[in-house]
C-alpha cells in the first residue's frame, strides 16, 4: 500500500463538484480517520460483532502501543434485537464511546434518506439523534447520508436543525466507493485493495458493520489493515480527530 496521488485527484474531483460534503481532507500530514457505517448489526440480538470490531481495534493498540480511534455511524433501529424488536442492546453505544471511539448519526432505517420527504429526513434524522443523546453524553458532530446520496432539502435541515444540534454543516462521506455490501465482493482481499486505491494522507476510510457477515470482513479486514498503516507511520483516528488535526 502506497500513498495514491491519482486516487487523491479523483476524490479531489469529486469534493470540488459537491462542496456540502466532506470526502477527505487536505493535509501533508500522514493522518487518515475510520469510519464504520451501518452498525450495530441489525442480524443480531446482542451487538457481538460490533464488539468483535472494538475488540480487533483494541488488541492492535495494545499490541502496537499506539491509539487507532474510529468514528462508528449508527443506524438507530439497528440497536434493536432482531428478535424481540422490544428489547435493546443500548450497551453497544457506551461500549463504543468507553473505548475512545466517535459516534455519528446514520438515521434511524438503512434506507436512501434523499428519497425521504423534507419533513420525513427532518424527523429521521432528529429521532435519530435523540435516542443516540438519550444513550451517551459526548457529542454527536457527524450525519452520513444513507448510501452518500444527498440534497437540498436535507442540507438545508443539516445547516438549521442539526447546527443547533451541534452537527458540523456538511454531510460526512469517504474518499472511496464502498463495495463491501455488494454480495461477491465482501471479501477481505478484495476491501483491501479497494481501500489501497484511496489511501493518502488526509483520506477517510469505510468499512461496514451493519450485518454479521459484513462485521466479518471488516473484522478480517482491519486484523491487515491496522498494522500496515501502521508500518507505513499512519495515525489512524475518528473523524472529528482528523477534520481538527
Amino acid at each position: 500500500m502506497i500513498d495514491n496521488k491519482f486516487g487523491k485527484f479523483l476524490v479531489s474531483q469529486i469534493d470540488s463538484r459537491f462542496p456540502a460534503a466532506i470526502f477527505f481532507k487536505e493535509t501533508d500530514d500522514r493522518v487518515i480517520a475510520l469510519t464504520i457505517d451501518d452498525v450495530p448489526a441489525r442480524d443480531e440480538d446482542v451487538k457481538d460483532s460490533t464488539r468483535k470490531i472494538l475488540e480487533v481495534i483494541e488488541f492492535h493498540n495494545q499490541a502496537f502501543s499506539t491509539n487507532v480511534n474510529a468514528t462508528f455511524f449508527v443506524t438507530t433501529d439497528h440497536v434493536k434485537f432482531n428478535t424481540h424488536q422490544d428489547k435493546l442492546d443500548s450497551e453497544i453505544l457506551s461500549d463504543i464511546v468507553a473505548k475512545g471511539h466517535e459516534i455519528g448519526n446514520h438515521g434511524k432505517f438503512d434506507c436512501r434518506h434523499a428519497n425521504l420527504s423534507k419533513s420525513h429526513f427532518e424527523a429521521e434524522f432528529s429521532e435519530a439523534h435523540q435516542f443516540l443523546s438519550d444513550q451517551i453524553s459526548s457529542p454527536i458532530r457527524w450525519f452520513r447520508p444513507g448510501q452518500a446520496f444527498y440534497n437540498d432539502s436535507m442540507l438545508e435541515i443539516l445547516t438549521t436543525v442539526g447546527k443547533d444540534l451541534g452537527y458540523q454543516e456538511k454531510f460526512a462521506l469517504a474518499s472511496m466507493v464502498p463495495f463491501d455490501t455488494k454480495e461477491l465482493l465482501d471479501d477481505p482481499s478484495f476491501t483491501l485493495k479497494n481501500i489501497a486505491r484511496f489511501t493518502f494522507p488526509g483520506s477517510i476510510l469505510l468499512l461496514h458493520g451493519g450485518l454479521s457477515h459484513q462485521a466479518v470482513n471488516t473484522i478480517e479486514v482491519l486484523k491487515q489493515l491496522l498494522p500496515r498503516l501502521h508500518q507505513q507511520n499512519y495515525q489512524v483516528v475518528s473523524l472529528s480527530q482528523l477534520i481538527s488535526s
